[in-house]
Formats: C-alpha cells, sequence, structure tokens
C-alpha cells in the first residue's frame, strides 16, 4: 500500500496550519479523513483566532478550507462519502440554511451525513465544525431503500464506494399510517427503530449488519437513563460480529423529540477479525470489541481513561493524565492488531465542560504519541461521557498495510 499522504494546501489565508497537532487532511489507500473545520481565522487586530458570521456564513468558510484539502490530495466534493456536523446550540436556529452550502458544493452528489448538537465547540464563536471522509478513483454510489422523503434532502441513507459503506445517522423516527413521522416517547422504542433503518440502508447495499464494523451513539440526557436499550439493540447483531462501538452523551439532536442517533460503518466482501487486548476486562456499556478490523480498515471503540487490566478510572479530574490513559489505550489496541500510532488516520475528541480545564496541554501530549505526522481530527465539548468523572474520550480510525 501508498505511504500516508498528508493534506498541505500552499494557499490557506486563514491561519497557520502547520502549527497545530493534527493535519487537515491524511489520504492512505485512496481514503482520505478530513480534521473537522470551522470557521476559525487569524485576526491581526486582536491577535486572536476567531470565528465571524452567523451559522451559514461558518459553513461557507469551513467548506472552502474542507475543499482546499481535499483538492491538495487529488479529490473534490464529488468524491466524500461522509459529513458529519457538530452543531453549537447558538447555531441551531438558523441552521436550515446551512443546506444551501450543501447544495453549491455537492449539486446533487449526496454524502452520509450525520448532524449533533454540542455542548459547545473548542472555540467559544465558533456555530458549526465540520467533518469529513472521501473516497478517490472509486465511483460514489448513494444508497436509498426507497424513501420519498430524501429527493428533497442535501444527503443521501448510505453511499457506498469500493467496499466502504457510510450511513447516514438515524434517529428514532417512526412513520405512522398516514406517512407521518412521529418519535415514540421511550429510549427502547427509538433505539430499535434507528436500528431498524440501518438495516434497510444495510439491506439495500446488498451488506447485513455483520459486514458494520462501527457504530456510533449520540445520547440525549432524556436518553442516558434508558440507555441499556442500546445494548438490547446491539444483540441484534450477530454475537460473533459485534461492531466497534463507540457513546457519547450531547446537548440535544437537531430535532427536539429525538433522544439517540446512531451512524454505522460497513466494510463489504472484506476479511474481518475483532481485536480484544490481552488482559483487559470487558469494556462498560453496550458489548463491544476493543476494534474490528475488515480488510485496511480498522475501527476503534471509543477509549477513555479507564484502565482496562482493573476497570478504574486514572486521572479523576486530571486531563492530561486521562488523555494520556486514553492514548496508552489507542496504542495497545494498534498494537494488538499489528499496527502503531503511525497507522491512525483520524481521532474525534469528545471533551466535557470539565475537561476544558488544562486542555490545551493535550496538544504537547499527542506530539509525544505521533511524532510529527499526526492524523485528521475533531474535537468538540460534549455533555457527558460513560462515566460521571471521565473527562474525554477519544474515538479513532487506522488503516492498516
Amino acid at each position: 500500500m501508498s505511504p500516508k499522504r498528508i493534506a498541505e494546501p500552499d494557499h490557506f489565508p486563514w491561519l497557520d496550519y502547520r502549527r497545530y497537532t493534527f493535519s487537515l487532511g491524511v489520504e492512505k489507500g485512496g481514503v482520505v479523513f478530513l480534521s473537522g473545520e470551522t470557521a476559525s481565522q487569524y485576526d491581526a487586530a486582536t491577535d486572536r483566532v476567531v470565528c465571524h458570521g452567523n451559522v451559514v456564513e461558518q459553513m461557507r468558510l469551513a467548506y472552502e478550507k474542507l475543499r482546499l484539502s481535499l483538492e491538495s490530495l487529488g479529490g473534490g466534493f464529488e468524491d466524500v462519502v461522509k459529513t458529519v456536523d457538530y452543531v453549537a446550540p447558538a447555531g441551531l436556529a438558523d441552521y436550515r440554511g446551512t443546506a444551501g452550502v450543501r447544495r453549491e458544493h455537492f449539486e446533487g452528489r449526496w454524502p452520509a451525513s450525520t448532524g449533533v448538537v454540542v455542548e459547545r465547540l473548542l472555540r467559544p464563536d465558533a456555530l458549526i465544525e465540520v467533518d469529513a471522509v472521501a473516497v478517490l478513483g472509486r465511483e460514489k454510489e448513494p444508497v436509498d431503500p426507497g424513501w420519498p422523503r430524501y429527493e428533497r434532502l442535501t444527503y443521501a441513507p448510505g453511499v457506498r464506494a469500493g467496499d466502504l459503506l457510510c450511513v447516514s445517522g438515524f434517529t428514532g423516527a417512526m412513520e405512522d399510517a398516514a406517512g407521518q413521522r412521529r418519535y415514540p416517547g421511550s429510549a427502547a422504542e427509538q433505539t430499535s427503530a434507528a436500528h431498524d433503518a440501518i438495516g434497510q440502508v444495510l439491506r439495500a447495499a446488498g451488506a447485513g449488519r455483520g459486514d458494520v464494523g462501527k457504530s456510533l451513539d449520540y445520547i440525549t440526557p432524556a436518553c442516558l437513563e434508558g440507555y441499556a436499550a442500546a445494548g438490547e439493540a446491539r444483540h441484534r447483531f450477530p454475537k460473533d460480529r459485534l461492531p466497534a462501538s463507540t457513546g457519547v452523551g450531547i446537548n440535544r439532536l437537531l430535532h427536539p423529540d429525538a433522544l439517540i442517533e446512531v451512524e454505522a460503518t460497513a466494510v463489504l466482501g472484506a476479511p474481518r477479525q475483532e481485536i480484544d487486548v490481552h488482559g483487559w476486562l470487558a469494556l462498560d456499556g453496550p458489548p463491544a470489541p476493543a476494534a474490528v478490523r475488515q480488510g485496511q480498515f480498522l475501527f476503534i471503540s471509543g477509549q477513555t481513561a479507564v484502565d482496562h487490566r482493573t476497570g478504574a478510572v486514572v486521572g479523576e479530574g486530571d486531563i492530561l493524565a486521562q488523555t494520556t490513559q486514553v492514548y496508552s489505550n489507542l496504542k495497545a489496541v494498534l498494537e494488538a492488531a499489528g499496527g502503531s500510532m503511525a497507522d491512525v488516520m483520524k481521532t474525534t475528541e469528545f471533551i466535557t465542560p470539565p475537561g476544558l480545564r488544562g486542555y490545551r496541554s493535550v496538544g504537547d501530549l499527542r506530539r509525544d504519541f505521533f511524532g510529527g505526522e499526526f492524523p485528521a481530527a475533531t474535537g468538540v465539548v460534549v455533555t457527558s461521557l460513560p462515566r460521571p468523572e471521565l473527562l474525554i474520550q477519544v474515538d479513532a480510525t487506522a488503516i492498516l498495510d
């Protein structure tokens, strides 16, 4: 396999991206992971990095940054198979207007997409952050079970490119006999409905639940008490083919009645291996392996500051100590899969509000673990993590040789 390539646009007028401990984008094996982009730009008058404008204006600038990163790697928006919109509460009122930005850039060649409302973004004046996945040199095929509502939306239920299938985030909406969408009141019903929708997209792509390598659950406060239902829903996956899993508590979802949103990634027709780390106890939450390898992809379950040899949380109240444990856990998983930190393509850091104190120190820690070859990265502030004492959880994907 060709070596990893880093996005390094010649023209990027908003700030010096080389100062940071992440790459704008990373490509390997034809797959591109793009870091989360906001409207951040350096303001010489105040000597600060700031974000200006409403959520539509900010999204337009974020997309311009994504475009330059893609083009530096030989790609374009026609290659994008998935986007995630992380929306700050202050940006929610005008968020519908961002559909116009997507129309401008995708021109009907829709990616899969997830949109969630986070507690806040790392930059306090940022209203939206967008990250993306693209596949170069493969035809992008939309996957639609035949749902008429997607004729007016700016994303597809799923997108396949080569053997990679990205499934959009699905909430627990159900359609009644009159075709009206409604949200059941219980977490169990909504979780079940979300997994039903994912199952229909998988079938439309000629895949099954056993092809899913990774699932990610976004859980609202109203759903947390009933989150055990997610474990029940995961019983629909074959017991010997459970996906890697990450779950985070968020402020709310785009629809106020939605309690949970679930997204999934599958790899079709590739050899599959569940990765377990010798000496680790079972993970918290719904059952999941430490990681799943499917072909070149390694999907790693969300890692926290839990020492999996004892089950105890390391560094309570200390973001640097917790992040050290998180990345040590990631390193152990990668080595168990025959890889290394150099194989990591993308990290997403979910931080709780107390974790923001001292979070800047995490940059030096990333240098220690990654050296100078940084993955793409996104960081957002969420409401809660699986245990109340946790300050950070990291979701990661690697591509192995």
